[in-house]
Parts: structure tokens; sequence; C-alpha cells
């Protein structure tokens, strides 16, 4: 009896853990580092709205437009990386993630969103070993 409550807590903190996962993986909003060039802007509005509609490739060029204008904005970097991982591009998706971790300095709600896509697209890619040092970094950098 006490080895099932302990088991049902467990299977609760887990799945509290993952919502919060989703929760960052798919709003990355509050971290658009203040995207003040109005192109970037309406690039970002129209990839946002053909993501809702499912249109990843046109969502994809959105940001890729707003890349050639920005090269340096971390979000849209790990907004790419997003997109890929919805695509099943899991190198091009940790690429990415990789890369707007590089500009992130030090926003960590963005590393850690990062650090959340570089773990799934190692899952995707059946790289047990790398999903887990990623989740160490996750770890290290207290993320948890």
């Amino acid at each position: 009896m006490k080895f099932r409550s302990v088991f049902i807590f467990i299977l609760f903190l887990f799945l509290v853990a993952c919502q919060q996962d989703k929760k960052i993986l798919s709003d990355p909003r509050n971290d658009n580092e203040q995207l003040s060039n109005p192109a970037v802007i309406q690039l970002w509005t129209e990839a946002e709205a053909a993501k809702k509609a499912q249109q990843y490739v046109v969502a994809e060029r959105k940001i890729q437009q707003a890349i050639r204008i920005l090269p340096n904005k971390a979000i849209l970097w790990s907004r790419l990386a997003e997109l890929a991982m919805i695509q099943k591009q899991p190198t091009k998706a940790e690429d990415f993630a990789a890369r707007s971790n590089a500009y992130s300095g030090n926003n960590r709600r963005l590393l850690k969103r990062n650090w959340l896509i570089i773990k799934h697209t190692r899952a995707q890619r059946n790289d047990q070993v790398g999903a887990s040092q990623a989740a160490l970094k996750l770890r290290k950098l207290n993320f948890k």
C-alpha cells in the first residue's frame, strides 16, 4: 500500500514537470527580447498565425526572413528550433537551439527552453545518452 502511494506521488510530480516543459516549449513570447524592428514583429506575428494553423513550413520561412534582418536574436533561433522539432527534424532543431543558446546571454528562461528542445530532439533521435546529458545540463543550471 505504501509503495502504491509513493508511486502515485512520483507519477504526479513527473506529470507536473512535463506540463511545465510543454508550456515553456510552446510559449516563448515572454522571451521575445523586445523585438523592436517593425518588419521582424510583422514576420513574428505571421509565423505565429501560420504555426497555429499548423502551416509549419510557412512559419519556418517567416522566422528565417526575420533572422535575415536580426541574425543575433536568440528568440528567433529558438522558435526555428521548435518548428524543426515539430517537423521531426531533430538535427536541425538541436543546431538551431544551440545557436539560440549562443545568443541568449543570461536569459535563463530561454536557455531552459533551448535545453529542453535539445533534450527532446535527442530523444526523438533515440540518443538516450545525449538526452541524459541535456537533462544533466538542465540540472547543473538549476533548471531541473
